[in-house]
This record gives C-alpha cells, sequence and structure tokens, in this order.
C-alpha cells in the first residue's frame, strides 16, 4: 500500500537548491533593453550582488556581478557569460551546494534544469527557514544521540559532580547552570533523565572529561573536539532566528565544516549502534 512509504521515511527533510534559491519566475532581472546603469541602479537598489540580465526571447546567458560583494559602484559592476562552472542543477541537495559553494570559493550558481537556465541560489539564500530547518534537525538528532552515549556510560551523580568540577575549575557558566537546572527541578520532584538537562556543550565536555571520545574511535582529545565550537555555534545561530546562519564567506565555510563534524559525529555513534 502506498500509504506505507510515509512511515518510513528519512528523519531529516529533503531540502534541495530549488527550494532554497529563487526561480526565474519570480526574480528580479536586467531586460534587453537595459543597460549597465539600469542594473547598477537595481543592484543599489536591492542589495544584489547577481543581477541576471534577460535575452529577448527571454533566455538567459549573461548576468551583472559585484567583483566586490557588496560593493555597488560602476568600476565593481561586471557583466558575465553564463559559463558551465556557474551552472548547477536545480534538485541538487542543499549539503551538497555548501560543499560545492565552499570548495570553488563562490557565492552563488544558476540552477538549470539541463536545458535552461531556472532559477539561481546565492549565499544570501542560505539564511532561509528551510536551511535553518535542516540543521535544526541535524544538531538536534546529534544531541539527542550524543546524549544516549553519555548516559549509557555515566550514571547521574557522576555527571552532576563532574560539571560542578568543571563549572567552578573552569569557569564554565553553563555547566553549572545546568546543575542548578538539575537540583532545583529534584528539590520540587519534577526532575526527569539528567540527559534531559543537558547542552551540547555540556555533553562535549563530559566526553572529554571522562575519555569517552577514544570509545568514538579519536586517539587524541583534541580531534574530538576539534570543531566543536562551530557546532555550538550553530546551534545558537538556529536556535535565535532572527540570526543569520550565513553573512559571508568565512561563515559559509564554517556551515561546511560544521556539516562535515556533524556526519563525522554520526557515523561514529552508528558504528556504535546509538
Amino acid at each position: 500500500m502506498q500509504e506505507y512509504q510515509y512511515f518510513k521515511q528519512s528523519g531529516n527533510p529533503e531540502v534541495h537548491a530549488a527550494l532554497v534559491g529563487i526561480s526565474k519566475q519570480d526574480w528580479i532581472c536586467v531586460r534587453f533593453r537595459e543597460n549597465t546603469n539600469d542594473a547598477i541602479s537595481t543592484m543599489s537598489k536591492y542589495q544584489f550582488d547577481i543581477l541576471p540580465k534577460m535575452n529577448k526571447d527571454s533566455s538567459i546567458d549573461s548576468y551583472y556581478r559585484t567583483v566586490e560583494w557588496g560593493k555597488y559602484s560602476a568600476e565593481n559592476i561586471l557583466l558575465k557569460k553564463i559559463e558551465s562552472a556557474d551552472k548547477l542543477y536545480y534538485l541538487t541537495n542543499i549539503r551538497d551546494v555548501i560543499r560545492l559553494m565552499f570548495e570553488s570559493k563562490r557565492n552563488f550558481f544558476f540552477l538549470t534544469n539541463h536545458s535552461e537556465i531556472v532559477g539561481l541560489i546565492s549565499i544570501s539564500n542560505l539564511n532561509c527557514k528551510h536551511v535553518a530547518l535542516y540543521y535544526f534537525n541535524l544538531i538536534n538528532t546529534l544531541e539527542r544521540r550524543m546524549g544516549k552515549f553519555i548516559h549509557q556510560h555515566l550514571a547521574t551523580e557522576t555527571i552532576l559532580g563532574s560539571l560542578q568540577k568543571l563549572g567552578e575549575e573552569k569557569q564554565i557558566p553553563s555547566a553549572l547552570d545546568t546543575v542548578k537546572r538539575y537540583k532545583g527541578d529534584a528539590l520540587k520532584g519534577l526532575d526527569g533523565s539528567i540527559i534531559e538537562y543537558l547542552y551540547l556543550s555540556d555533553l562535549f565536555l563530559l566526553a572529554c572529561e571522562h575519555h569517552l571520545y577514544k570509545l568514538l574511535g579519536y586517539k587524541k582529545q583534541q580531534d574530538f573536539d576539534k570543531r566543536s565550537g562551530l557546532l555550538r555555534g550553530l546551534r545558537n545561530a538556529i536556535a535565535h532566528p532572527n540570526k543569520s546562519l550565513v553573512k559571508g564567506p568565512l561563515s559559509l565555510n564554517d556551515l561546511w565544516k560544521s556539516s562535515v563534524k556533524i556526519n563525522e559525529l554520526d557515523e561514529r555513534l552508528s558504528s556504535l549502534n546509538i
């Protein structure tokens, strides 16, 4: 029965380039009668760094772009032909879009269905809700699995004692806050599993403090801890919807490196059947 497929769908939603980008039907572009001055005016008005130029037959084979992102002076805007390297299949998974932007050090792709250009995706589009929800799901799943992993190897009192010690000795407010919240609820008889109180940062601290990273196949703590700060930053950005995930090339690099770290940890947790 067709209905059964919905019981087996992946937990992570499918997000592709077309969902995140803008279609040819909806974008603002320069018409064939308009010139470079019109392009400069439009780009300056809307803060666009990429502006398609439409031909008389409505086809697209060129575009205006800023040489330096965010500057809209005449000497900083060029008319360019669309090359094969500028194109990307419109149903490319968003993870691969981000990877390709990172690897090629570029901020945009024209989206194609292999026959014609049908849309555009740029670095600014990565701040949409679909990308935020995609990463929220990844981080949420990782946090749950890391919590299960920690709780399999550490008793509640051990966790509380370690967080108290780390909070006092290393001046980590979040660790002390976790202990305070748990004990406060315990006094009211409202406490649940200790894992429900742990932040992602707490989970990393505990894995390091008790050398649990070795069970995940890491020989050195620095290898386990590498890029964990990026994951915490990503989690905080997702938790505050008014914050941008990507503000420029450097934050795009961080977003991709976060993806790599999430995948790395997922694979190692899966090897332990977690």
